[in-house]
């Protein structure tokens, strides 16, 4: 993480998005690292044959990070053992998807509102693994239900950001993806810009990079300006724009960007389609469909 040149821009991980086809269109328009999409841990764990596919990658995705999901310590450790034997090049913690079918699991974001587990968790990742880092993606905050509250011991309505980072800080992940939105709030409101500055503050020289409702460069260097981060995390922007990382170091470091023609759109969407084609045959194409809804959209 620290070898990678500030600002840091990368797309965030997206479950039925960031598959492998996607990550190699991705890397050719100006990402610093790409993210898989969420891998349960139980699915390492039980059935590591019917997950190959979703974890595999290629080599011009480099830097690639795994993102792994789930709730048991011990399967994370496993699951990041396996990770990093099969080469990629840092393992990643969601604890910040807002599902519902997650959430009522157990996973993602609700781990925010236990504390000790979130500890055990992130403690049994990073003693999992020799050689690669250990990331974290997070939310600004989550509402805890009265079990929740006395779980955690600490008598709060709301478990945010602050609380959880500073209980884990004293361990070594190396970098971290923060949304800058509650859990209640979804994927609309304001980003809290000064939270993700105090997250910073925390862990101090290690990697922060802001996510939530990056769809311009602009909008990108507002985030970086307000919260003094080392980067950006381009989720739901990227849908249909994979050019859009290029779009935003173009901005930060000169002021100017270029927008992308249909005519030079068009050779990029075939050469997804050829990508998606090759790795998961006809039904790559049927996944293909919510991409090329996402390409032409607003164009006449």
């Amino acid at each position: 993480w620290q070898q990678l040149k500030k600002p840091i821009v990368v797309p965030a991980p997206m479950d039925g998005v960031t598959d492998c086809a996607f990550r190699d269109v991705l890397s050719m328009h100006g990402d610093d690292a790409v993210y898989s999409e969420f891998v349960a841990v139980d699915g390492i764990y039980h059935a590591l044959d019917k997950m190959q596919s979703q974890m595999a990658f290629t080599e011009n995705q480099r830097p690639y990070i795994c993102q792994i999901f789930g709730k048991e310590p011990k399967l994370f450790a496993h699951a990041a053992k396996v990770i990093e034997e099969m080469g990629a090049d840092g393992v990643d913690i969601n604890f910040g998807c807002p599902s519902r079918r997650v959430v009522q699991s157990g996973s993602g974001v609700k781990l925010m509102t236990d504390l000790e587990r979130v500890y055990a968790i992130v403690e049994a990742t990073c003693n999992a693994v020799k050689n690669i880092p250990v990331s974290l993606k997070i939310r600004a905050g989550i509402n805890m239900k009265v079990e929740d509250q006395e779980k955690n011991a600490c008598g709060v309505e709301h478990m945010d950001a602050i609380r959880m980072i500073t209980r884990i800080r004293e361990l070594p992940f190396s970098a971290l993806i923060m949304h800058g939105r509650t859990y209640e709030q979804g994927f609309k409101g304001d980003v809290n810009t000064a939270m993700v500055k105090q997250v910073k503050e925390i862990v101090g020289d290690r990697i922060v990079l802001i996510n939530g409702g990056i769809t311009t460069p602009e909008i990108a260097k507002d985030l970086l300006d307000k919260s003094g981060v080392d980067g950006v995390a381009v989720g739901r922007g990227v849908m249909g724009k994979p050019w859009l990382m290029k779009q935003i170091k173009d901005y930060l470091t000169t002021g100017a960007y270029t927008e992308k023609s249909w005519e030079e759109i068009k050779p990029i969407i075939l050469d997804h389609a050829e990508r998606i084609f090759a790795q998961k045959g006809n039904h790559g194409m049927l996944e293909l469909r919510k991409h090329l809804a996402w390409y032409i959209k607003g164009i006449p």
